[in-house]
């Protein structure tokens, strides 16, 4: 890829990807599905390029939910909204084509952005606690999807995402420690309430898995001899209204360090909105509209 070929940006992402029926249906029963294909060869080596090069620019950024997660100490390269900082970027995350895949997805008619995130794991990266996105999310709707775009090929070794399968439909179900130990033993206290796991360690770089904001998931160890390369992007239905959390102590408040996350991602995502406003801000665009799709 050249100089020139960056300058002159990334291929639209415009045309429909066809969701197939039994897709759709494997999502709303599952809480996620993976769909091969979606970038095509030209289009992955262009966004992987910028991708690459954004993180590479903007990683000693200040990100707030980097530091979350203690991202560097774990071998994690997260960079937050990178839409934000690399026009060439911008257009895989504003992509109409994925847009229109999380409104089929969610039956939705109208899709907004809430963040995006590169998802790089080095060599030894530490693997990523069971968690539900949703619990994270400052929002007052289940109608949230995270895609996950593979920009390298995935193999049981580099840490691949697992779902417990059927988990977005039974509300919170706790947080797992960090450590393997640990992790292991929540999945098997998952496993004890019956929900089968599916791990996606066979995506190809350009394909895409989706799950909904209420499913539980995990990542274990990277121990594969190459950088682990994906980027996430988190949509949610247009409509959704906004949550602040109760005061620490009262009833259905979050874990302490919950509450710091979802503050974070109220300041970045949607700045100047207080409790019951509508989430829609300049850092919360719509991404699809179907009354607008002559596709739809």
């Amino acid at each position: 890829m050249t100089t020139a070929t960056l300058e002159a940006g990334l291929p639209p992402l415009d045309s429909p990807y066809a969701v197939p029926e039994a897709a759709r249906a494997a999502f709303d029963r599952d809480g996620h599905v993976a769909l091969p294909g979606v970038l095509a060869p030209a289009e992955l080596d262009a966004c992987r390029t910028a991708v690459r090069h954004a993180v590479a620019a903007h990683l000693g950024t200040h990100h707030a939910l980097e530091d979350d997660v203690a991202a560097a100490a774990n071998r994690w390269q997260f960079v937050n909204n990178l839409w934000t900082l690399d026009r060439r970027v911008r257009a895989l995350i504003h992509s109409p084509r994925l847009a229109r895949i999380a409104s089929r997805l969610l039956d939705a008619p109208r899709i907004r952005l809430f963040r995006d995130q590169s998802y790089f794991k080095g060599v030894g990266g530490a693997g990523t606690p069971w968690h539900q996105d949703g619990y994270f999310i400052p929002l007052d709707t289940p109608a949230i999807l995270t895609a996950w775009i593979a920009l390298s090929d995935m193999s049981p070794e580099s840490s691949p995402m697992t779902y417990a399968t059927g988990s977005h439909r039974n509300g919170f179900q706790g947080l797992s420690p960090g450590g393997e130990p640990a992790m292991r033993a929540f999945e098997r206290m998952l496993g004890g309430k019956g929900y089968p796991f599916t791990t996606y360690d066979g995506l190809k770089a350009g394909d895409v898995a989706f799950h909904a904001a209420w499913t539980m998931h995990a990542t274990f160890a990277h121990s594969a001899p190459v950088p682990r390369e994906a980027v996430v992007i988190v949509y949610f239905a247009d409509g959704a209204r906004v949550v602040v959390d109760p005061p620490p102590g009262t009833p259905g408040a979050p874990y302490p360090q919950v509450a710091q996350v979802r503050a974070n991602s109220r300041a970045i995502s949607l700045p100047g909105l207080g409790h019951g406003d509508l989430a829609n801000s300049p850092m919360t665009p719509i991404l699809y509209d179907s009354v607008t799709d002559p596709d739809a």
